[in-house]
């Protein structure tokens, strides 16, 4: 779940708390009634949310340069593909040999 849905859950909790608080509501009741109100706007937040959500499942990992793939954690010496940004190989993957260490 997306950290700012988070917070603006917990926000709009915040705000429920406060509003039963100091609401003059005569009976319980009236109480859950509101309450149930409440949620029901939370509930069909939640559901905006996540239709406006966007999820890339299948992003393969394309690394562009031996850097790269440090940062991703290959640290073995090895051959590695790479998807370098380039003009003449237009986004064609070329093999390289890393060697790390000594």
């Amino acid at each position: 779940m997306d950290s700012r849905l988070i917070v603006y859950l917990s926000l709009f909790h915040c705000f429920l708390l406060s509003i039963n608080a100091h609401n003059g509501l005569s009976t319980d009741c009236d109480a859950n009634t509101k309450t149930c109100n409440y949620l029901d706007i939370a509930a069909e937040m939640i559901k905006s949310a996540k239709e406006s959500c966007h999820l890339c499942k299948n992003v393969e990992n394309k690394p562009i340069d031996c850097e790269e793939l440090l940062r991703n954690g290959h640290n073995t010496s090895k051959i590695y593909t790479i998807w370098p940004k380039s003009r003449i190989l237009n986004g064609k993957p070329i093999e390289v040999f890393l060697r790390y260490g000594h």
